[in-house]
């Protein structure tokens, strides 16, 4: 149930990791199974049979069985002559394969020309000649040698039997693949025969053993030392080794992330404790009256550090809407007498009728809403930002590839500069003003020495992040069960990093919260907050508030504008002459149609400034089929 469990999360973690293609011409196919006999004879020769079954789901030229030399073999050790080879398909033998030998840097290579098709099932079996297998000492005869190597494909399943002309108890074999790989399964029939089992071979197995001297002839010469005490010293420290390389990774490395982490958090809570020292101050109550007289534009901008630049790259996200604001600086405007409104029109028109009031921000405004007109009905205003939203299909049909790219680009550069630069032209006067009216600082930069502790938290997620990502991938290829344990520690160390962001966001973006700013942001938080919890309070409760127009324009930026007009209409509160007794909700219906406008235009241009045109097209190794 484990491996099923821990198999089934190899193919997520390798699904979720990694993504792999294959060229058309590859060889699509599996290896069912590896069977191996060693049959070591007297004189210090072996004869070693290999039977390779391979399961076919694409057509192929034939196969190669390599043979590895590779480990601390004899100096001489070779094959004696060219190897026999028996071929069946489909349980059909095929007597007419030819076949190569071709050798390699550290072993040899069968080539066999077997042709065949998808659905075939082909069976080879390989008997090889060697000599000089082991090494003769004084007290044993030791075996150090690594059979499979670097085949292309993961063997399904391996069976290695090793035995000896002349039976011995006095023997011992290992099998080996590299740390944090299961170690084949060994069984002994108790007189020098062993069998070894092992399960999806991907890389290497190498065996070390060693039997009494005496399974060799006396005529082979022998080497004059023994080696018996240092063979088990060695598989001692491999084992060894093996335990501690689990406990460091199964144990030491999590628990010391896990340790490194929390004192990462506990200082990163610290410094965000002290950055939010006046942050925690500001409480849960609400304001009756406007805190300042300020127009939408600079409140925005001052106390909630949004640009107008930002509302129009992002109209329908963040603290304000577009349409909210445009429709809050319209009625700031009439209420101070600059912008009146006719409603006798079948729409009705705003006209610039006073600019002796108007500030800089106020003229780019307007210059931006009305165009170079005194007078623009409700429904076009901002009518001179037109982009044509059908023209990317028109030149998708004249262009193609870069040409395309080029093109559509080209046709919103013009329309995206007008936008960029009148709404920085907004914001730079909007600066300039509130420069001059010498308000209290909301925020304050941080301090380096903020910043880089307030960072080093993330810093640390991220380096652990790629340290266990890498042993995530890293022991999934071992197909070991750390691979779990790796991936949810790096689940977690990215979502600490993202949380950890937007934890750290307001304080890189906005800053720290002064002492003044903290009474201005309060006040003004206590007024919203009084503005959205408006339909809850009495008529008692709302006796003080005068300033019903005043009211009117904040409510319809911070987006709850039906709450007061609802409230007006019920209790049948008339608002200053300057308003002139109009429909208020007619007034936001008509405009809605005008910003729409513009945040179309304005997501037009944005996608056509950044279209691209995409564009996309793997490789095999060797190992076992061509």
């Amino acid at each position: 149930m484990v491996k099923n469990h821990l198999k089934w999360s190899i193919i997520v973690i390798v699904l979720l990791f990694s993504q792999s293609a294959k060229a058309d011409d590859e060889i699509d196919y599996s290896i069912i199974s590896y069977e191996g006999a060693l049959q070591i004879h007297e004189d210090n020769t072996a004869t070693f049979e290999q039977v390779v079954t391979y399961d076919y789901d694409s057509s192929f030229n034939g196969q190669y069985v390599s043979l590895g030399l590779a480990g601390n073999v004899p100096e001489h050790f070779d094959i004696a002559s060219k190897p026999l080879v028996h071929v069946e398909k489909n349980n059909q033998v095929i007597a007419d394969a030819e076949t190569i030998l071709e050798p390699l840097s550290d072993g040899y290579r069968l080539k066999i020309y077997n042709a065949g098709i998808s659905g075939d099932l082909v069976e080879i079996s390989v008997t090889w000649k060697l000599v000089n297998i082991i090494f003769p000492y004084q007290d044993v005869a030791e075996l150090n040698w690594k059979p499979i190597s670097d085949w292309d494909e993961t063997i399904d399943r391996v069976t290695f039997t090793v035995t000896t002309d002349k039976p011995t108890k006095i023997s011992n074999i290992w099998g080996h693949r590299g740390y944090f790989k299961t170690p084949p399964k060994k069984y002994w029939d108790g007189n020098g025969r062993y069998t070894l089992e092992a399960h999806d071979v991907d890389d290497v197995l190498e065996l070390h053993g060693y039997w009494d001297s005496n399974i060799l002839n006396l005529s082979v010469p022998r080497l004059s030392e023994k080696a018996l005490p240092r063979i088990e010293k060695t598989e001692q420290k491999i084992e060894k080794k093996s335990q501690l390389l689990l406990v460091i990774f199964g144990r030491v490395v999590p628990i010391a992330i896990a340790c490194l982490t929390g004192i990462s958090l506990w200082r990163f809570a610290k410094v965000k404790k002290g950055l939010d020292r006046y942050r925690s101050k500001i409480g849960k109550t609400r304001l009756y009256e406007v805190p300042e007289d300020l127009s939408p534009l600079l409140l925005a901008n001052d106390v909630y550090q949004v640009t107008f630049k930002d509302i129009v790259k992002s109209p329908e996200e963040g603290e304000f809407h577009f349409e909210h604001v445009v429709q809050a600086m319209i009625l700031d405007l009439i209420d101070r007498g600059i912008v009146s409104v006719d409603k006798e029109t079948s729409v009705p028109t705003l006209s610039i009728v006073n600019l002796d009031h108007c500030t800089s921000s106020d003229v780019a405004f307007l210059d931006m809403a009305f165009g170079n007109r005194l007078s623009v009905t409700l429904d076009k205003l901002f009518d001179d930002f037109q982009y044509d939203s059908t023209i990317m299909k028109r030149l998708k049909k004249q262009y193609s590839g870069s040409q395309l790219e080029t093109e559509v680009r080209k046709s919103s550069q013009k329309m995206a500069h007008r936008i960029r630069a009148m709404s920085s032209a907004i914001d730079k006067a909007v600066t300039k003003e509130l420069a001059t009216l010498h308000l209290p600082k909301i925020y304050r930069p941080m301090t380096s020495q903020e910043s880089k502790k307030l960072h080093e938290a993330s810093g640390l997620g991220c380096f652990f992040s790629l340290i266990t990502f890498g042993l995530t991938i890293y022991f999934v290829m071992k197909v070991h069960m750390l691979a779990l344990l790796y991936l949810l520690i790096t689940v977690v160390s990215f979502g600490l990093i993202f949380l950890l962001g937007r934890l750290t966001k307001p304080y890189t973006t906005l800053g720290v919260i002064t002492e003044e700013g903290m009474v201005r942001l309060e006040k003004w938080q206590s007024f919203e907050r009084m503005i959205k919890e408006f339909n809850t309070f009495n008529a008692v409760e709302l006796e003080g508030l005068v300033l019903w127009n005043r009211l009117l324009v904040y409510a319809t930026l911070f987006g709850y504008a039906s709450k007061i007009e609802h409230y007006l209409n019920v209790n049948h509160i008339a608002l200053p002459e300057q308003f002139g007794n109009i429909d208020i909700g007619l007034i936001r219906h008509q405009m809605i149609l005008s910003t729409n406008h513009f945040v179309s235009t304005s997501n037009h241009v944005t996608t056509a400034s950044n279209f691209s045109v995409s564009s996309g097209g793997r490789s095999g190794g060797g190992g076992g089929s061509f």
